[in-house]
């Protein structure tokens, strides 16, 4: 009997290769006989037992040269052999690509990926192979005068694979088959056409374009299909979002939602495109099936766009930027696992691909990649911002935005940040910093997703400018759930109302609920899923309790798994949402004879839905995995004995440090955080220490904060020195964050505690950090007497206290210079100088250089204050601080103003504007704008004046510099009294002269312009009493917005 069933099944497979040949008609009426004849044999003699056969999901693949058949009957011997060579070439290509060759016909092949071992880019593969196959034959030689082109068709889907007959050849059969060879028959020459189960396993990775239904023999409807034409430049796979048992379900109940976010995205290619679209929902409403089906639906569209996108973790609230790190490590295709060395190509390399005409492209993504956390610290470019993090921020922020502005010069770029109320504040004002300083015409749309926690944590979140969108989902409608688990369950002969009811009541409009108390039913046998036909036995409900809450729906999954596989996926749920086979083994020590227990265990969650697999891991030589929902692995995590927590956290804490490497700084706080759970104190303070160390380097001042609010209470109270350093790291975080009175309680609460120790070098930190406090204040006599206080502590302590002296020694020389003491002054200043060159404190002898002119300048040496000058400056531009380079740049600017050089004052101070710009900079911009209008008046050049001047104006007035908006009201009146129109000079004259703001430099200033108008004092003032009084806030603004039509 087997013999005969193998002689049916080569004659059913030989009239299917020539269908092409014979027609539809023909071949499906000789095979309807030969197929009813297999079908009865084959239950007969039990050939397709699924101990012999199995069914598996498998992508086909048909090619052939359809003009071949029609000269085959004319080729000579010589002529077979080139075609022979030819398909040996095509075959090496599917072979190399995984693919397994099935038969081959008259003028085509048949391959299969699958069908032995499933991989995740098996679709993907065979897709490659029929491009590369199509590729091929474009640099061969064209054989017997015939040109050959290619035609290939592609479906994924079930099948039967086995051996077939007597001889066992092994081959696949079923309507995927059947499908594949059909869409390979209705292809043009040269044309590769894939399916639609076949598309939505590789939506991202290939220029597709989406062909009209096809209308295909044997199909009841009209066949989707895609032409393939390459693939991305940039390729990425957009997960597909399987339902429960591997059901494809269409969004339901979300259409007005998705309809916006297609709006917002065909806005990018318009005029005026929305800068931020945030979707706000509770758990498990829907918000990333949302953003997937949106970029499914930009994927095959015509358009052409740039993706970024990034997502965030329950673990990066406290990690710097690493929003934005995971944002280019997916662009750039950055593993975790990848070297520093190999991270610092890709992100060069991603720059330059982005900014081919930039020459400071490499610069450029060595602030980013420093700013991100990918550990440039070594590099050249940042040698004079790595002691200044405030700097670094400004520069990052304004190079990530000059970036992105040159990115979307060539194509619009769509941003997607997922899960955001769980990124960290740096990440947040960074994309905040994008929506309100980039270009309103620049194409570039961020779509962001978010719990409506993210207000909480972040209340101004897209408030302050109109481009900004909230769209908020809500439970779906009972319709819509009804609809949705009719579609779940679309296998079924006929869905029980009464369970039907259970699940849509149950759930209350959340999809996510709706699905896992399915999960939970079928689980419990009442849903019995089948390959064709689902049963449902609501018997089985009888006794059955079905939790009020999603995390009992959960709880009870997890009751009912095997040990094993319960143990593993507790212990999955100590590493994380996301987790690693290879963590796994480290915490499972029974694994490592048995290391195929845990690859069942995880197959079998995987089945059951509760993680997903990663198809690209975050560590290279580890397979990954993520927990379905972050409720789930919490729920999971609840059910983890506490006496087992401690003894698994230890170990993730020592994987996660090895296995991270020499990039171990971007892992710190989740390092941490195992340490901490473990219980082990020491380990998790020395950590923290070091995480909150780095968050201050990024100027990620809260999450430094936290890091060391974090390592007190795990510190012994005996442990004074500790105690001390880590108060007096907090006290740090919040001085530079500004907050100067929370920064002077913890740095006082850490001298109190160095007072107890009698540590010279203790106290003089404390007291060097309390002095500069006083003086950014105002209170210069109060830092005098700290810092005099401080300064013999940090000469007793020595060399190790080199850094603590330099500083204190600066300290004391800008006290003196606010006191009106500029001798005193300059000998602190001198002896900072000298010293911070010794020891190679950069920062601190920039700021001496820089104090130093200035002091120079008020003893009136104005030589040796240009010397000063210039030496600050070719210091800050060989280290590369920008920051310090601009305010050398603006102090030579004002001194050649002062010698009524005003050119070499307008070459500097456009010097100044330039690299303020390039860093962001904001304030010091507005005060240089300001200082180069000036310059202008004077020069003649009124118009240029009055452009500079408003933007100055316009900035400062917006960042609320009080001494900037005064000054360029001051020089307003300037320009207004050159122009003739002297009432409104006096008017305003009068006005910033009532300003609390109103100095006693910018009254020097004054003085002078009333002596270069020939007027005295008494007369100006009766001109000014003369004049209508102003109102300063709108005359501001009217200034800020008037515009002038007069020509100069």
């Amino acid at each position: 009997m087997s013999t005969e069933i193998e002689k049916l099944e080569q004659a059913i497979a030989a009239l299917e290769a020539q269908r092409t040949v014979l027609g539809d008609s023909v071949v499906d009426t000789a095979l309807a006989p030969l197929r009813e004849k297999l079908k009865m044999l084959s239950q007969t003699s039990g050939e397709l037992s699924n101990e012999v056969r199995q069914r598996k999901l498998v992508t086909v693949l048909f090619a052939d040269f359809p003009s071949l058949s029609t000269i085959e009957e004319t080729l000579e011997a010589e002529d077979l052999q080139i075609v022979n060579s030819l398909w040996e070439q095509l075959d090496a290509i599917i072979l190399k690509h995984g693919g397994r060759i099935d038969k081959h016909t008259a003028d085509g092949v048949m391959a299969l990926w699958g069908a032995e071992v499933v991989r995740e880019d098996d679709a993907e593969q065979a897709i490659r192979a029929g491009l590369v196959m199509h590729e091929t034959l474009k640099t061969l030689p064209t054989p017997f005068g015939q040109e050959l082109s290619l035609r290939v068709g592609i479906n994924t889907g079930p099948v039967i694979v086995g051996p077939l007959g007597a001889t066992g050849e092994f081959t696949a059969l079923g309507d995927t088959v059947n499908l594949a060879a059909r869409l390979n028959a209705v292809a043009q020459p040269g044309q590769l056409l894939i399916t639609h189960d076949t598309y939505r396993l590789v939506r991202g990775i290939f220029e597709v374009s989406i062909q009209p239904p096809l209308n295909l023999k044997g199909k009841r409807e009209p066949v989707q299909t895609y032409l393939v034409q390459d693939v991305k430049p940039r390729a990425f796979r957009l997960t597909e979002m399987r339902g429960v048992e591997g059901v494809e379900t269409s969004l339901v109940g979300r259409q007005i939602e998705l309809d916006t976010l297609k709006d917002s995205f065909r806005r990018l290619f318009r005029r005026h495109p929305l800068r931020l679209l945030t979707l706000i929902g509770e758990m498990g409403l829907g918000k990333s099936r949302l953003l997937h089906e949106l970029l499914a639906w930009t994927d095959p569209l015509p358009e052409d766009f740039y993706l970024f996108q990034g997502r965030s973790h329950p673990s990066d609230t406290t990690t710097p930027y690493a929003l934005w790190r995971d944002i280019f490590s997916f662009r750039f295709q950055i593993q975790d696992s990848d070297s520093l060395s190999i991270v610092h190509q890709k992100m060069e390399r991603g720059f330059i691909e982005f900014l081919p005409e930039d020459e400071r492209a490499i610069e450029k993504a060595h602030i980013v990649g420093q700013l991100t956390g990918f550990d440039f610290s070594a590099s050249p470019y940042l040698r004079g911002v790595l002691q200044d993090p405030k700097q670094l921020r400004s520069l990052g922020f304004n190079t990530l935005a000059r970036f992105f502005v040159t990115v979307a010069e060539t194509y619009p770029v769509l941003l997607i940040a997922d899960d955001i109320h769980w990124a960290d504040r740096g990440s947040l004002e960074a994309l905040m910093y994008l929506c309100t300083n980039l270009p309103t015409s620049t194409p570039f749309l961020i779509i962001g997703a978010a719990r409506p926690s993210l207000f909480e944590r972040f209340p101004d979140w897209g408030l302050g400018f109109s481009s900004a969108q909230k769209l908020e989902l809500k439970p779906l409608q009972p319709a819509d759930s009804r609809e949705l688990v009719a579609q779940i369950l679309r296998k079924a002969r006929l869905v029980p109302a009464a369970l039907r009811d259970l699940v849509v009541e149950g759930a209350e409009g959340n999809p996510f609920y709706l699905e896992e108390l399915l999960k939970m039913l079928i689980d419990n046998q009442v849903i019995r899923p089948g390959d064709t036909t689902w049963e449902i036995e609501l018997d089985r409900l009888e006794g059955l309790t079905i939790p009020p809450t999603l995390s009992g729906v959960l709880q009870a999954r997890l009751d009912r798994l095997g040990l094993f596989e319960r143990a593993s996926l507790q212990r999955a749920s100590v590493v994380g949402r996301v987790f690693w086979d290879s963590a796994l083994k480290a915490l499972s020590p029974e694994t490592e004879s048995t290391p195929e227990r845990l690859e069942e265990s995880l197959e079998a969650l995987r089945s059951k839905e509760l993680i997903y697999h990663s198809p690209d891991s975050t560590f290279d030589g580890t397979q990954e995995y993520a927990f379905k929902h972050a409720l789930l692995r919490d729920v999971t995590y609840e059910t983890v004995l506490k006496r087992h927590r401690q003894q698994y956290h230890a170990l993730v804490a020592e994987w996660l440090s090895k296995a991270s490497g020499e990039r171990r700084g971007e892992y710190l706080a989740a390092i941490a955080e195992h340490y901490e759970k473990a219980g082990d104190h020491d380990r998790a303070v020395a950590v923290l220490l070091e995480a909150g160390e780095r968050a201050l380097s990024l100027s990620a001042f809260d999450e430094a904060f936290r890091f060391f609010q974090r390592a007190l209470p795990l510190i012994h109270p005996r442990q004074t020195r500790d105690l001390a350093h880590i108060h007096l790291k907090i006290g740090e975080a919040f001085y530079r964050a500004g907050e100067f009175s929370h920064s002077i309680k913890s740095t006082e609460k850490a001298l109190s505690l160095a007072r107890e120790l009698s540590s010279s070098i203790m106290l003089a930190a404390c007291l060097s950090q309390l002095g500069h406090l006083y003086a950014e204040m105002g209170d210069y006599a109060k830092a005098e007497n700290i810092l005099q206080q401080a300064l013999p502590m940090a000469r007793m302590a020595g060399i190790p206290a080199r850094s603590t002296l330099a500083r204190i020694l600066y300290g004391l020389g800008n006290v003196y210079w606010r006191l009106g003491n500029p001798h005193q002054a300059r000998t602190f200043c001198e002896e900072s100088r000298t010293l911070a060159h010794q020891i190679g404190d950069t920062y601190t002898l920039l700021m001496s250089l820089n104090r130093l002119g200035v002091l120079m300048g008020v003893l009136g040496d104005s030589a040796a204050e240009e010397e000063l000058y210039q030496q600050a400056l070719s210091l800050a531009v060989s280290v590369g601080n920008r920051e310090r380079a601009a305010v050398t740049l603006n102090n030579l600017g004002a001194l050649a103003d002062e010698r009524g050089d005003l050119l070499k004052a307008q070459s500097y101070y456009l010097q100044a504007i330039e690299m303020a710009r390039e860093i962001g900079a904001q304030q010091s911009l507005a005060l240089y704008l300001v200082n180069l209008g000036h310059s202008e008046i004077r020069l003649g050049q009124l118009q240029e004046a009055d452009n500079h001047l408003r933007e100055g104006l316009a900035l400062a007035h917006h960042l609320g510099a009080a001494p900037w908006t005064a000054a360029a009201v001051l020089f307003y009146a300037r320009l207004f009294y050159a122009r003739g129109e002297q009432a409104r000079a006096f008017s305003l004259l009068g006005l910033v002269r009532r300003q609390p703001a109103f100095s006693s430099d910018l009254e020097r200033l004054a003085e002078q312009m009333i002596a270069e108008w020939q007027m005295t004092p008494e007369s100006v003032q009766a001109q000014i009493s003369a004049a209508p009084p102003l109102d300063w806030q709108t005359t501001v603004v009217e200034l800020i917005t008037m515009t002038s039509n007069r020509e100069n």
